[in-house]
Order: C-alpha cells, then structure tokens, then sequence
C-alpha cells in the first residue's frame, strides 16, 4: 500500500501495522485498527495512528473495532458514594491530558459555591516532557486544590466512589480505556471533543464533550453535572446500556472473529467500521477521525 504524496511514514509504534497492511491488502484488503488506551500503556502515537487510519481509509482498506473492549463483570454498577459528589481524573499526570485545566476549573467551581471532591489517581511520567512534576501535585495535595492519589490498580472501585470521570485531554487519543471502563461502572463522563475521547461518549446522552483546550466550557459542563444527581444517574444508565451493547469483551471479540473470517475467506465483506454517534442516537456523518 502507498501513502498519499507527501504523507509521512508513521512512528515506529505504528511500523507493524503498516506492515500488517503490506501482507493482507494484496489478498484481502481490509485492515483492523483496534483503539484503545490506558494509562501507562504504550500504543500508536495519536497523532501516527490516525494519519495510519486516514491513508488506510483512503485504500478503502480499513474497518475500526471499538478499542480491546472492557470487563463488564469488573467494572459493574454501584450508587454514588455519600458526601460531596467526587470528580474523578485517572490516567498519567500530563499538562496535555487537561490535568492543569481540571484543576483550574476545580477551584473555579469551589469559589462559586458548588462543593465537590477533585481526585486525581494517576503518576507523573518523568520522561515526558508534558508530565506534571510531583512537586506540583503534592502542592495541590497540601492546598487542598485535589486529592492526589498516586498510581492506583484499584480502578472499579475509584470509579464507583466518584460522581463523574473527568478526562479533558488536549490532543487525540486512541478510544481511552478509562472512558470505557466508566461508562461499564455507570459513571457520566467529561471529555473533550479531540478524536478518540468523543467517540466513545453520546454528548449529552452518556456524557459531555466540551471543546479541546476550552476551560470555561469545561468549568459549565462539570458545574451542570455536579449541580444535577438525577441527570447524573439518567446519564450513568445510559452509559452502562451503551458499554453492554458495545464496549463489552464478548461484543469486541465478535467483532475481531467477524474480521478474521473475512481475512480467511469466510465472508463476502468485512464489517462495517464504528461510528460515532449524535446526541440523538444516530449515527453522526464521518468525520474522518477515527477512534
């Protein structure tokens, strides 16, 4: 398979799907990108990975399966714990990943009079250079600006103690896991409308999407769900139902059978990649992103 002109190689995260593309597209011509992300883990750049999803598209070569799934039996439904609703970030502590923003919205709802709790379970990655120092985070401890709490493996849990998962990252990301794993626990989620984030939420539905780097409006979208528990728990719902129909092991495996059947010749036509949705619940015209 040949890029676009002027379309550069991919980052060597990337290396092996291209290559995956090189052995398969000649024989059958589908590829499978499977988006998915968590903390710590190391995939395909953002960035790598959907200018891979653009070229592939552009050979009509490409069928996107709604990241590695989640364990709906782990990650399971619970009430809201009691006392101020808790706002929940997890992942690595990155300024890219709205960490700073979060907590800069934080204090900005606590001076309008909205209590609630900021926790933020996750590590400083020191070879990044947007990694939050540990400095920074032990400042916010101590001021009482958040509650860090380190690297966790606790992740059901901290997710049934939390009203809402806030994930405000600045860039695209693969189809972050946590977001999955928060819409299996009930929980609404608060992200941004970078690609991958806002494909595995229904705005308005599941959850809110809130522009990339827009701090007001990600100040009003956590004020409207602190201020609001019933639309918490509709939301919370919704996003259980959609993990159930979607995001479940047994509903992403079916999907990775369907393709390894049409690689091996046993069906007609490959299934169709995921679509985001509207906050309609239909399925939103393409935008060329990709989960």
């Amino acid at each position: 398979m040949a890029l676009a002109p002027g379309r550069q190689p991919p980052e060597e995260g990337c290396l092996r799907a291209y290559q995956i593309a090189e052995l398969h597209l000649p024989r059958a011509p589908l590829v499978v990108l499977s988006a998915c992300g968590s903390a710590g883990d190391r995939l395909c750049p953002a960035e790598g990975t959907l200018g891979l999803i653009r070229a592939f598209a552009e050979a009509g070569a490409s069928s996107v399966v709604p990241g590695s799934g989640v364990d709906l039996d782990r990650f399971q439904p619970r009430p809201e714990s009691a006392g101020p609703p808790a706002l929940l970030y997890l992942g690595r502590m990155l300024r890219s990943k709205g960490v700073g923003a979060l907590v800069q919205s934080s204090q900005e709802l606590r001076r309008a009079g909205i209590e609630h709790r900021l926790q933020l379970a996750g590590a400083p990655d020191p070879g990044n250079p947007a990694s939050l120092s540990e400095r920074q985070l032990r400042a916010w401890q101590e001021s009482g600006a958040a509650e860090w709490l380190g690297h966790r493996r606790d992740a059901p849990e901290l997710l049934a103690g939390c009203a809402a998962l806030v994930l405000p990252s600045a860039y695209g990301e693969g189809m972050p896991r946590v977001l999955l794993e928060a819409a299996a626990c009930g929980r609404p989620a608060v992200t941004t409308d970078a690609p991958g984030c806002a494909d595995a939420v229904r705005d308005g539905e599941t959850g809110l999407l809130v522009p990339a780097g827009d701090s007001p409006a990600l100040t009003e979208a956590l004020a409207r769900l602190l201020r609001a528990p019933e639309l918490r728990r509709q939301m919370g719902q919704r996003a259980r139902r959609l993990a159930e129909a979607e995001f479940g092991l047994e509903v992403v495996a079916g999907h990775f059978l369907e393709v390894y059947e049409h690689l091996l010749g046993g069906s007609a036509a490959p299934p169709p990649p995921v679509a985001p949705r509207s906050s309609s619940g239909t399925p939103s015209p393409p935008t060329g992103r990709s989960a």
